[in-house]
Parts: C-alpha cells; structure tokens; sequence
C-alpha cells in the first residue's frame, strides 16, 4: 500500500505554517537593541499617515482684543506595498530512502524529519532577510537582494538624511561632544516621542575608530582601572551617560554587509519610532486575515517523486521619523 503523507496532519497548511513559526528565533542586533513594534495586517499594502502638529509661542493680546489663532495640524498619507519574499525547496524520496537519522546507529531518516531541517534553513533565512529590511530603515533605504532599491525611506518622506561628520583620524577631537552634537540633531526630529538612551550602530572599521580614538581612552583609563580598554567592546560600552556605541560587524549575509564599515547610525531608543507590518500570505487560506511572520506550505509532486516545500514572509519594516536617525560619517 502506496502511504500519502498528505493524509497526516503534519502538512496541512495550518501545521506547516505553526511549524515554521516555532523555529527558535535567531538574535540578531538590531531586533535585539531597538524597540520595533511588530503587527501583523490583514491588506498586502500599509498606509503611514503623518501629523505634524504646530507648536509656537502664544503672544499676548490686551483684554477684549482678538486672541492670535490656533494653525491646523498638516496631515499627509502614504501607501506602502508590503514586499513580498518567497523560498521553496523540495524533499526527494532520495534524500530520506535509506538514510541513517543524524546522530543515530539504527533509526532511519523520516520525511518529517527532513521537512522540519529544511523549514528551519528556510526560517533562518527569512529572518536575516527581516534584519536586512530593518538595516534598511535605519539606514534610509530598503534594498533588495541583489542590490537594487526597493524604498527610499528620506525620498518617500520628503526629507534630507540627517547626516554628521567627525573628525576620527584627528587626536584633539572631542568625540563625546560630536555624539552630543548628534543627538541634539536627534531630539529636534522626535516631536512628541522620547528616546530612552541611544544606541550608535556601528559599522565594522568606524566601531574601531570610536574605540580607539584617543580621547576615548581617555575617559577610560581611570575606570575600573582601564578595564575597557582591555575588553572586547563589539557588545556594547557607554560613551556618554545615555550613549551606548555597538558593533555591527555580524551584520551580514556572505559579502552583504547590512550597515557599511565606515558608516554609523545613533538610532534613539524610542517607542513608536521603529516599525514592521507583516501582510497575509499570497494564498486562499491566508486572503484578508492577519498576516503572521512566516507561512508555508507543502505540495506533493508528480508520481509522488517527492514534495515541494513553500515559505513565505510578507513584511516591511520603517521608521516613523527618519530624520530622527543620524548619520555618522568620518572624516
């Protein structure tokens, strides 16, 4: 008797779809130091409506006399296509026939088995592509694969890339006032949202240049006798009070690299600031629901030679205020 693994649960849409969604998380920086506010959307397409509300000084008037009027606040609504990533792969009779299960003397592979190793390989790379979007908010633009530009974030929102440069290669530079210097640049563009601290992501060879810049180590040397120094920094140190300096060296895929090495960026910890949407899936199943962050699904193949796996992730990450993200350069 010929089995039809479509008769077991195990590859019904739905199950798939839990499956994949259960294959632990791996960190990754930004997700990790920045607060993004994750929903899922029930339309393949995201509307981001800004309000800039007016704020003045009230001037006096004598008593009796007409009071100075209130302006409106000037409201604006843009349509975000949600980015759409597919991956496939196949299961072949071949690869579970025969085929000892990894780590046993005995047991055999078994299609479930190889379906769940696969849908993790797949998950991983769905979840670098979510890092790689999020580095694309950050930085201004949300590239594709290969390159090419999917989003102009600062061309979208009618803005100029809030930029600043420091003088890294010179010894007198006063590096923390530089950083203050941004993050006033900062404050300005929040409006009504308030950061928690900041965060400068760091690129690979400008994270070096922070730390070792001498008056950095300075302000090191008599804390906790140096230790920082001595240390191994990449995680994290505080170069001001509120300033928390990382680096972004594991930020990327083969030679893709997320945020350039001689590029930074002081993103402020700020809720409401960093935002991604995920639509439904291009299927029946998933048509107006909310969109979860992955899906997948499973098709048998011709004369049951093996079966197609399906994922998919439909998501879009962006910040509300791009101006409210600096820029940092070296010079």
């Amino acid at each position: 008797m010929i089995v039809n693994v479509f008769d077991n649960d195990l590859f019904s849409f739905t199950s798939l779809t839990s499956a994949v969604n259960k294959v632990p998380y791996v960190p990754r920086g930004l997700s990790q130091w920045l607060p993004w506010n994750a929903q899922g959307v029930n339309t393949i397409s995201v509307v981001v409506e800004e309000r800039e509300g007016v704020l003045s000084l009230i001037p006096t008037a004598p008593r009796g006399a007409p009071a100075s009027q209130e302006k409106g606040a000037a409201r604006k609504a843009r349509s975000f296509l949600v980015p759409h990533y597919p991956r496939e792969a196949t299961i072949l009779a071949a690869e579970v026939q025969g085929v000892r299960q990894f780590g046993s003397e005995d047991a055999m592979e078994t299609v479930e088995q190889k379906r769940d190793e696969k849908l993790a390989d797949m998950a991983r790379s769905h979840q670098a592509t979510w890092e790689y979007a999020r580095a694309g908010a950050i930085s201004g633009k949300l590239l594709d694969a290969d390159g090419s530009t999917i989003y102009d974030w600062h061309a979208e929102f009618g803005v100029a890339q809030n930029t600043k440069t420091i003088a890294l290669d010179t010894a007198t530079t006063k590096v923390v006032n530089k950083l203050i210097e941004a993050k006033e640049a900062s404050e300005d563009e929040l409006g009504e949202l308030i950061a928690d601290g900041y965060v400068l992501v760091c690129g690979k060879s400008i994270f070096h240049d922070f730390v070792g810049h001498p008056t950095v180590e300075k302000a090191y040397e008599r804390w906790q006798d140096g230790a920082a120094l001595r240390d191994d920094n990449r995680r994290g140190f505080k170069i001001a009070s509120d300033i928390t300096v990382v680096s972004y060296n594991r930020g990327k895929v083969g030679s893709t690299k997320f945020i350039a090495d001689d590029e930074a960026y002081l993103c402020p910890v700020a809720e409401g600031l960093y935002q991604t949407r995920y639509a439904p899936a291009d299927t029946i199943e998933a048509a107006n629901t909310v969109g979860l962050p992955l899906y997948s699904s499973a098709e048998l193949m011709r004369h049951g030679k093996g079966i197609e796996l399906h994922t998919e992730s439909n998501h879009l990450s962006y910040v509300t205020r791009p101006r409210a993200i600096v820029k940092i350069t070296k010079s």
